[in-house]
């Protein structure tokens, strides 16, 4: 029997033992080549989850402010990359001007997804933001190149946009409860979730059938709640960031192509 996730109230990261500054960025760089997969490892791996695009409409506080556009793709190596370009669209874009881009490089094993790197840059605003995080597996470190921050590596680390595919491949496996240490700006974090039921949407060109994945709470602010579509290999749906009363979202659109238009009942909230 599978066994229920730890109370994420009591699931703070491990205590996170601080090493030494990182002191030489070609050796971060080498380190990071020489952990991609094996021959071995990838093959299967790799064709259990194919490359798609998603693009999503983004909204806060019930608005709609704008797009993010989401791609997986293969890179020549075997590694995979899940990138994401999300930016304000007009009435707001006269306002809001930042471009926002996520990569997370991974690579795809029999057990499940093992992050390799995680870069975020917030540009064309008043002010830019840059966050780097390398996942050394050989010298078990997490390595944030911003900071020079260095901590130890757990063996359920996730990066804050990777841990959406290996939540696919974790619930595709029939997982009822997902646990993941995320790598945050300011340090690590666990996280957990659970199912909490199926959920029926009707759409323009027919209806899609939707798990809702709940975050267990823990001691920061936010919370998620994402739904996601067995139908679409458990791709995320929805997500949704509440925060001191303040609701984010991103809802899906386009999935390869295919405009996926929801249409609310008239008696849902």
């Amino acid at each position: 029997m599978e066994r229920p996730a730890r109370h994420a109230g009591t699931t703070t990261a491990r205590p996170a033992r601080r090493l030494r500054r990182a002191t030489a960025g070609l050796l971060c760089l080498s380190l990071f080549a020489t952990a991609i997969a094996a021959p071995d490892e990838g093959a299967h791996a790799a064709a259990a989850l194919a490359n798609f695009s998603a693009d999503y409409a983004l909204f806060r506080d019930g608005n709609e402010v704008g797009i993010a556009e989401r791609r997986l793709v293969t890179l020549p190596d075997g590694r995979r990359q899940f990138r994401s370009h999300a930016y304000a669209t007009p009435p707001f874009s006269w306002f809001v001007s930042d471009h926002i881009h996520e990569t997370s490089t991974f690579i795809l094993r029999r057990k499940g997804l093992r992050p390799l790197r995680y870069r975020y840059d917030k540009t064309g605003g008043s002010e830019e933001e840059h966050f780097d995080v390398v996942f050394d597996w050989r010298g078990d470190v997490t390595r944030y190149m911003h900071s020079g921050e260095e901590y130890e590596l757990p063996g359920d680390v996730a990066d804050l946009l990777g841990f959406q595919i290996d939540l696919m491949l974790q619930l595709r496996r029939g997982r009822k409860y997902v646990n993941f240490t995320l790598a945050l700006k300011d340090g690590l974090q666990e996280y957990a979730f659970r199912r909490r039921g199926l959920e029926h949407w009707k759409l323009r060109d027919g209806s899609l059938d939707v798990l809702r994945i709940e975050q267990i709470p823990n001691e920061r602010p936010e919370r998620f709640t994402l739904w996601v579509a067995p139908s679409l290999d458990y791709l995320p749906v929805r997500v949704e960031r509440r925060k001191n009363d303040r609701v984010t979202a991103f809802e899906l659109r386009r999935y390869n192509h295919r405009l996926i238009e929801r249409v609310e009942d008239e008696d849902e909230e």
